[in-house]
């Protein structure tokens, strides 16, 4: 039952494994779990946060380095930002290159949008 639970709640694996990591480490470093795969303004959104209105978009440049994903992506982002929401995009390189900044940023984004107190991720308070 608990694996019917979670899955109702955070939606299937994700559809890659950058997809997988990078929400095991959102939620390793303390912040609110993503629900993944979801659609929103008709299109499936990598991770949402419902409340914050925030959707993460994780973008591999295999898939999401043509003319024709770049266009794709921008009228993605115009449906999202049309009724309210913010999109926060995170290449695989960023994401493997700078994990700490983009989970502080990411951090930041869903607090600001959330109206809660600053706590720093869980990652960024072992280190100090």
């Amino acid at each position: 039952m608990s694996n019917l639970r979670a899955l109702l709640e955070n939606g299937p694996p994700g559809a890659s494994d950058f997809q997988d990591v990078a929400y095991g480490d959102i939620v390793k470093a303390g912040l609110p779990g993503p629900q993944r795969n979801r659609i929103v303004a008709g299109y499936e959104r990598d991770l949402v946060w419902p409340d914050q209105k925030v959707a993460a978009e994780l973008d591999g440049y295999r898939f999401h380095g043509t003319r024709a994903a770049f266009e794709h992506d921008r009228e993605n982002d115009a449906a999202l930002h049309g009724i309210g929401w913010v999109v926060f995009r995170i290449s695989r390189r960023q994401f493997t290159v700078g994990r700490q900044r983009t989970l502080n940023r990411l951090h930041a984004l869903l607090l600001s949008r959330s109206g809660a107190p600053s706590a720093a991720p869980a990652a960024r308070r072992s280190a100090s």
